[in-house]
């Protein structure tokens, strides 16, 4: 194939999955020869942690997702962006020889539609299930998706079936988990900084999430969860990690604003501290004793395999993604969405049984180590980049 050099087009303005995607897959393919271009649509933290890492980052504002509207005006304004990213992402392409071109969002068809006429293989992830919805959005990214990628990587079989439900041709899907860095994750790392910094002792139990706070998430119902905990075991301390602060999506600020005031009423202002997005998140899955994923939907969550890394048990909710990841019983405790009453009773389970919460987190490292290594995620990122460019070699 030619060079092994990459560019990725990251147009996700805010801390989630798919930064860490994007890190861990640095991170294990620069050992093995690949070199990395790396276009965000605007300075953040993750454009140090990716210059730390030996990468070329390249700031550019006219990268955004394709907006959900019919709006003339907002569409005729993407158009104009996208070509201009477009330009850009050529000019970096032929400069530097790259071979592929790996786009972290469905919507990035716009972009890669616009480098069809070259010889470069064109890759897209997707890291959710929202492309499929609302009806005609799923419509419109499974087709421009289906024409303008060589490959599609899917983060877990639920996105998978969900393109396959749309037609798209299975030689051009890859199921690639997410993946956990074993050496970051792991064990052996402390938590008691992070737990200071909560003004929580090391034996008071302490329960979170982790993770992007919107409605999806299931936020509200681990409230609720709380507060019945609350009751039950006055000792313990809540924690949500993950908002964006006011700088986060005007929708995701809104509902943590509602979130707050919900803590209030449910007098959990004592007892749950939120914390904004931060980077040392092996400190702070050590620092939980249970880690909650409440979500109402999730094509393929991270911090439950992080969690699992650093062998602690997950109380999750029975669907897509988490389903796949957590073995209920074996691994941590699967209740059915929208159930803060059995979130709460999972949860009561395993602060009554350290036993339980040992052998369910022992068993958790052990099946990321089987399944969601980087060295795992490497081979198969790698084929896809490979067969891609096959596409256009004759």
């Amino acid at each position: 194939m030619r060079p092994r050099r990459v560019l990725i087009v990251h147009p996700y303005g805010h801390v989630g999955g798919p930064d860490r995607f994007v890190t861990n897959l640095v991170r294990c393919l620069t050992i093995r020869g690949w070199q990395f271009w790396i276009v965000l649509s605007k300075e953040r933290p993750l454009a140090h942690t990716l210059h730390r890492l030996g990468v070329s980052v390249v700031i550019l504002p006219s990268l955004q997702t394709l907006p959900r509207t019919f709006s003339p005006f907002d569409l005729a304004r993407h158009a104009l962006r996208t070509r201009t990213a477009v330009q850009s992402a050529k000019a970096l392409i032929e400069r530097h020889d790259i071979g592929v071109v790996h786009a972290v969002h469905e919507t990035m068809w716009t972009l890669l539609r616009g480098l069809r006429d070259g010889s470069i293989g064109r890759v897209v992830s997707v890291h959710g299930l929202r492309f499929a919805s609302p009806p005609w959005a799923g419509w419109l990214n499974t087709r421009m998706l289906s024409a303008d990628a060589d490959r599609i990587i899917c983060v877990s079989d639920v996105v998978r079936h969900a393109f396959l439900g749309g037609h798209v041709p299975p030689r051009k899907l890859s199921l690639v988990p997410s993946s956990v860095d074993l050496g970051c994750f792991r064990p052996g790392v402390s938590g008691l900084a992070f737990r200071r910094e909560l003004g929580v002792e090391p034996e008071t139990p302490l329960i979170g999430t982790v993770g992007s706070v919107d409605e999806r998430k299931g936020h509200s119902y681990f409230l609720d969860a709380c507060a019945k905990l609350h009751e039950r075991c006055p000792a313990a301390r809540f924690v949500i990690v993950g908002h964006s602060g006011s700088d986060g999506p005007p929708a995701q600020v809104e509902f943590l604003r509602q979130l707050r005031n919900r803590a209030e009423a449910l007098a959990l202002n004592q007892c749950l501290s939120f914390i904004p997005a931060r980077q040392d998140v092996p400190e702070v899955m050590a620092a939980l004793d249970i880690l909650v994923q409440p979500s109402l939907t999730e094509a393929g969550p991270r911090a439950p395999l992080e969690a699992m890394a650093m062998e602690r048990p997950v109380v999750g909710t029975r669907i897509e993604g988490t389903a796949e990841e957590v073995v209920d019983g074996e691994t941590g405790i699967l209740v059915n969405a929208r159930d803060s009453d059995a979130l709460a009773e999972a949860v009561g389970t395993l602060l009554c049984d350290p036993v339980l919460r040992q052998r369910m987190g022992q068993a958790g490292r052990g099946r990321v180590e089987r399944h969601y290594s980087m060295a795992t995620t490497a081979d198969l990122i790698e084929n896809v980049y490979e067969s891609a460019v096959s596409e256009h070699r004759h």
